[in-house]
């Protein structure tokens, strides 16, 4: 499955990844101006997207680099 990381996405990243998962990190900010942009590309395209559980883990709204998420995800 291909998985898109956008901080829009309802569900949160897991356990439930599978070694054939390919995550795409996006490198655009869509906060202001393109509010939500990805996620509705990404559902139109039928691709099932995710977010890192930053909410939960360190509360409110963080913006990461890509360099940063792709740190996280290789921990």
């Amino acid at each position: 499955d291909i998985i898109y990381l956008t901080a829009d996405a309802d569900d949160l990243i897991g356990g439930d990844l599978q070694s054939s998962d390919v995550l795409v990190v996006g490198g655009l900010v869509d906060r202001n101006r393109h509010k939500g942009l990805t996620k509705q590309i990404a559902d139109e395209l039928g691709v099932r997207t995710a977010r890192l559980p930053l909410k939960e883990g360190i509360g409110g709204s963080k913006v990461l680099t890509t360099t940063h998420v792709v740190e996280l995800l290789s921990l």
